[in-house]
């Protein structure tokens, strides 16, 4: 399989852009104007006669500044550890086996080499085909093909701006027929068998292994491979002999919470040939829901394969998980040991915050429609005045029904943290919440009335904060909660905010976790009148008039964020990005394919302006630009008359 760096991500964890590491600054860092630019990556693929793969990645910084400062990162904040660095970039915790790593820097040419071995990348088919599978979810163009090399390019985002990647998969020496499939996005080629070794005894090696636990809160989304570091076992089969084995293949379950997944097949293992498969349960969600506390579980592995003479092997293995009652939580994949770093300590840090947030839980919704009643029941989602209005309403509701902060318990088991984490009801029920719990009250109530909650999570601490319509974010320190206290919680988020722009912080926009199918548990029911019940009051919201004065609007708020189209526009295939900032500056990339074979490509950089329903944009060559604009539907539409079109850029996280 092509690890994980192949696919584009949107979201903010495990950001796969070795721009980020260049730039002196970690993946979930937020972008700072002067970092947004577009960068080129290669990585090239050579695959060797037994499937494995030998990686080499190439990234030339833009700047002599930017590479001094990502050399001065690379040394202070990993140690000069290449394989953290492979972390960084979303592959050292993908599933499958890699070793060797292995990186330089040169100083002449501003650039940083990575290398490592990818085991088992491609595996043998039937005869003498093979198969390289890509990311289920993987967004390549191909450029060019022959037998023995493909070429693929794709667009990255991350908070630092674009980047464009090209994807070199050289093949070994005597493959035939290369061809890219879209489904299942694939390589498939022809490669001449050779003749196991007469008489040779068949010799092979196998390995289960498995996480220490699985996360009842998650039970929605152990089953997606979108996120490869989430895996919960794996199976390493080696070909130690000098003789081919037939008709492979494995299976897993967690006995009593899943059903077998299906044979997971290779049909011919050549001798030295590794295969790797992984396994990410779909699990009974209801019997999951329904259990009050942590309790062991059998995974289960079965497997078989053929010797040359034809007689079926058959093995199995066994090991023990922990299920994790719903509101225990573990933040990382690796013990206190393994990890380096905050990044490393917290890297389900963005499932677990976007798995708690239940917009929809009954509780929270008469929650919501009570805070709404507090400010007159207008749509917080349609202004930034009813918005804040919205936000300063939860605030006041939980100061003046005496919700209390309270201290985070934690719990060492087996080398790793663990915390009691509260959904929103929990919260209101107990009328007292740690940050992230409180975060999560916030965030839920937010999504509820159709505002985009963010849940900011920082060494020793969390908050949240939304995107208000216009485009513009709102921090809120979620732990202040005196009465007249939100105009200094909002500042106080503000603060956190910007210091959180220098690392270390992972953001989570709960929207685009649902996009990559990151859902909440369906929860017990509870009482129509709950919040009656507890005896919660609700009284008209009170905040100075002229709070919104303390939050001017730019005017280019509407605009400002992270654009991308992909589509034909009149007979021309287009990949358009632009990023268009709060100060007025701007940084944009196009890639036309043109009916007649001409690929064309374009960077721009420079400064632009509102003028009504008209963006002047002045490019850093000198020349201007004036095209109408409107955003409706949560999209940027562009009208280009040279085209005789008018495009629509679709947001992606900033």
């Amino acid at each position: 399989m092509i690890d994980s760096m192949l696919t584009r991500r949107s979201l903010f964890i495990v950001l796969s852009g070795l721009p980020v590491v260049l730039l002196g600054i970690l993946p979930e860092r937020i972008a700072r104007a002067e970092d947004s630019q577009i960068l080129q990556l290669e990585r090239v693929i050579s695959i060797d006669k037994v499937g494995d793969g030998q990686v080499s990645l190439v990234a030339t910084a833009p700047t002599e500044e930017m590479y001094q400062e990502g050399k001065e990162s690379f040394a202070k904040e990993m140690d000069g550890k290449m394989t953290v660095l492979l972390r960084r970039l979303g592959a050292g915790h993908h599933w499958a086996e890699m070793d060797d790593v292995d990186g330089q820097l040169n100083d002449d040419r501003r650039e940083l080499t990575l290398t490592y071995n990818h085991r088992g990348i491609a595996r043998a088919l039937k005869g003498d085909r093979w198969r390289i599978l890509f990311e289920s979810d993987a967004d390549v163009d191909v450029v060019s093909s022959s037998d023995r090399e493909l070429v693929f390019t794709t667009l990255e985002t991350s908070e630092l701006g674009l980047s464009r990647l090209v994807i070199k998969i050289q093949l070994p020496e005597g493959a035939t027929e290369a061809r890219y499939k879209q489904n299942p996005p694939s390589i498939d080629y022809r490669l001449p068998v050779v003749a196991d070794v007469p008489n040779a005894r068949t010799s092979v090696d196998f390995e289960l292994e498995s996480k220490p636990s699985i996360m009842s809160s998650l039970a929605k989304s152990h089953s997606l491979d979108v996120f490869p570091y989430f895996w919960t076992a794996k199976q390493v089969f080696r070909n130690t002999g000098a003789t081919t084995v037939s008709d492979y293949r494995v299976r897993f379950r967690i006995n009593g919470y899943s059903s077998w997944s299906p044979w997971k097949k290779s049909p011919r293992v050549v001798p030295g040939a590794t295969v790797v498969d992984a396994f990410f349960p779909i699990l009974d969600i209801d019997k999951v829901a329904a259990a009050t506390g942590s309790r062991p579980v059998a995974l289960e592995m079965e497997m078989e394969y053929r010797d040359p003479d034809g007689t079926l092997v058959q093995e199995s293995d066994t090991r023990r998980l922990e299920l994790l009652a719903r509101n225990d939580v573990t933040y990382s994949s690796m013990t206190l040991d393994e990890a380096h770093d905050f990044y490393d300590n917290f890297d389900y840090g963005g499932m677990i915050a976007a798995s708690f947030v239940t917009a929809k839980d009954p509780v929270i919704q008469q929650f919501a429609g009570a805070i709404a009643q507090s400010v007159g029941g207008t749509g917080a989602a349609f202004t930034d005045a009813e918005a804040i209005k919205f936000v300063a309403a939860i605030h006041q509701f939980l100061a003046t029904n005496n919700i209390a902060y309270q201290s985070p318990p934690g719990l060492l088991v087996d080398g790793q943290v663990r915390q009691h984490v509260k959904y929103g009801r929990d919260v209101l029920r107990n009328r007292a919440g740690t940050c992230i719990d409180l975060a999560i009250l916030y965030a839920s109530a937010c999504k509820a009335v159709g505002l985009r909650p963010f849940i900011v999570m920082v060494p020793g601490h969390c908050f949240m904060a939304v995107r208000l319509p216009s485009g513009t974010r709102l921090p809120v320190e979620t732990t202040m909660m005196k009465e007249g206290q939100f105009i200094e919680a909002v500042k106080a988020g503000e603060a956190q905010l910007v210091k959180a722009e220098k690392g270390p912080v992972i953001i989570t926009d709960i929207y685009a976790m649902r996009d990559e199918g990151v859902w909440p548990l369906d929860l017990p029911k509870m009482s129509d009148t709950f919040l009656k019940d507890k005896g919660y009051k609700i009284t008209p919201l009170n905040i100075p008039e002229n709070n919104d004065e303390k939050r001017p609007e730019s005017p280019n708020a509407a605009v400002a964020g992270k654009w991308i189209y992909q589509g034909r526009v009149s007979g021309i295939d287009m990949q358009l990005a632009v990023i268009l900032q709060l100060d007025g500056n701007y940084a944009g990339y196009a890639r036309m394919a043109f009916q007649n074979g001409r690929v064309q490509e374009v960077n721009d950089q420079g400064t632009y302006r509102l003028d009504g329903n008209v963006m002047v944009a002045v490019s850093n060559t000198g020349e201007t630009f004036r095209r109408a604009y409107e955003v409706k539907d949560g999209k940027l539409h562009v009208t280009y008359n040279e085209l005789n079109a008018t495009i629509g850029f679709q947001r992606v996280e900033e």
